[in-house]
Formats: structure tokens, sequence, C-alpha cells
């Protein structure tokens, strides 16, 4: 692809305060004017991006280069996209996901990233090419009440190329075959009145070993251990059937990096295919072993029931 002119500039202020006069500081100006000179040269692991370096800028700003013609990205929806990232000093290429040998995902019902950028993906169709330009530091604890100065001096940061390529659906609930319940183990209504349901415990000691058991077992991707997983759940201790945690009645699903959660979920719920709902049992040592944390005391082991709703 040969080099492109700027279709359009987006800057903090159109994108996220579009409305608020306040900000209209000339370093805004200054910052869409410098990042709408950059230009898109070549796509795929060729990609590069041209400007003079450094390229200082002291708010997040988008340029966006191409609009796409494919399907819109929407809350809620896994997006997908290639993303170059250049070093706004001297230019060079620091990382790509070219390189990786896979492109990036990102949850935008629960995502951990700076406004702007979510906002540019959501601006998105597949087939979108943006250029997003952050200072080396931003603290927005530093944006004063008046917004009349910037959160920061104008720093060259990172310069990132940014190519939507897909859209991925999370379902809205689960999605497969029942299973028939299976003797010995905890049993879960989910037919009850209230927003969660509840477990009845069978007679006898904890389950000792690591235990899942699908209660409807989904047709989607599979869960890697060390990736991401996005559903809800509600924990019981076994010792006495209490909950001690429940996010099943939040209006939108959660993202669980598997690597960062405890050792029984990221074990136990790899391999488990999207639209599935299962029964997790998880003993001490693969939970918060003798410890505890928070409302889980020392020694408990853990009952879950997990609807598995996206995964990347």
């Amino acid at each position: 692809m040969s080099s492109k002119t700027t279709l359009a500039a987006v800057t903090c202020a159109a994108l996220i305060l579009s409305g608020c006069s306040s900000w209209t500081e000339p370093q805004l100006d200054v910052d869409q004017r410098l990042v709408g000179d950059v230009t898109w040269e070549n796509s795929g692991p060729n990609t590069k991006l041209q400007f003079k370096a450094p390229l200082a800028v002291a708010y997040p700003t988008v340029n966006f280069i191409e609009p796409g013609s494919g399907e819109a990205v929407a809350p809620g929806d896994v997006v997908v996209f290639e993303v170059s990232v250049f070093d706004g000093q001297d230019g060079s290429l620091v990382s790509s996901s070219y390189e990786k040998g896979h492109p990036e995902k990102l949850y935008l019902a629960r995502a951990a990233a700076e406004p702007l950028f979510l906002e540019a993906l959501l601006s998105c169709l597949i087939g979108s090419q943006f250029v997003y330009v952050t200072p080396a530091r931003l603290d927005e604890a530093e944006i004063p009440a008046n917004l009349t100065a910037p959160p920061t001096k104008a720093q060259p940061g990172s310069v990132m190329a940014v190519e939507v390529v897909g859209v991925e659906h999370v379902l809205e609930q689960v999605d497969g075959e029942e299973v028939a319940a299976v003797p010995g183990l905890p049993l879960i209504d989910f037919e009850t009145d209230i927003s969660e349901p509840s477990v009845t415990l069978p007679e006898g000691k904890p389950i000792t070993e690591l235990t899942v058991q699908p209660i409807i077992k989904g047709n989607g991707p599979e869960v890697r251990g060390d990736g991401t997983m996005i559903g809800r759940y509600v924990g019981w201790l076994w010792e006495d059937g209490g909950m001690f945690d429940s996010i099943w009645s939040d209006p939108d699903p959660s993202v669980f990096d598997l690597a960062e959660t405890i050792q029984g979920w990221s074990e136990g719920l790899a391999g488990v295919k999207v639209g599935s709902r299962v029964l997790l049992i998880v003993p001490p040592a693969l939970a918060y072993g003798g410890v505890g944390s928070g409302p889980v005391p020392p020694g408990a082991t853990l009952i879950f029931a997990v609807d598995v709703l996206g995964a990347y």
C-alpha cells in the first residue's frame, strides 16, 4: 500500500470530550496537526509510519488513515487488530503483532485501556487503520479541574499503527448440550428466585482433587490456560456452602487473564469450550492454600459455577 494522506484527525477533545468547550488549548491543535502529518506506508508485516522524529504530544491523539468497509465494532465485542509500535523519539520499530505471529485482541466491555484508544476502536469498521500517539507518561491525576492546561508536557512516546482485522462476538448466554448431574458432586440449582444460583452439598468430606464437571457443554473455541476467558461465575465454600463471591448478575461478563487467576482456574478451565457452563471444584492447594484470602478462610475448598462466554 502506498503512502496515504490523512482522512481525518481526531483528538481527545473530539472523541471523548466532544462538546466540552473548555478544552480548546493550543496544545490540542498542535498535537492534532503533528499526528495528522503522520503517513502510513505499506500494510501487513512491512507496515511503516513516516513522521518527523521526535514526535512529541501532550495528549493521546488519534489520526484515522483508512475508514474500513467491513463489519462495525460494537461494545461487548472482541476486536481483533494488528499493531506496530514505533518509538516517538527516533521512529524505530519497538514491537509488532506480526512478529508475534498473531493479532492482538481486546474485549470492549471490560477492557483496561486508555479511553481514547477504546473510543477509536469503537469507531471502527473491519479494515480501519488509525495512528494512535501517546506521550511517554500520561498521569490523569495531573489533569486540572478547569482543563486549561495539558496533563503533562509534550514529549515523545509511542506511535502505534493499528489495523482492525476482525470482530468476535461474545455470547450473551451459554449455548450447548446439557449434561446430567454426577452423583457425589455438589448440585447447583440455577432456577432460583434470586439472581445467583444456589448449591446443595453432598454428604462427606470435600473432594481433594481438582474437578471439572460440565453442566452445559458448548461447541465454541477452547479456552487456553494462559489465555483470556470472558464469562461470569459464582463461588461457594465447601465447608459451609456459603457464597464468598459472585459476578453472576453483573450486566456485562468479566474478562479474566487466566495466567493471573488461581491455579485451579488456569488448569481447570483449560480446554473448556466457549458456550459451556461448568462446575469447578478447587482444593486448597490450587486456590488460596493455608493462608486464605479475604472471605476465603485458610484451607478452604472452593466450588464454582462458571459460564464461559468467550475466549482468546
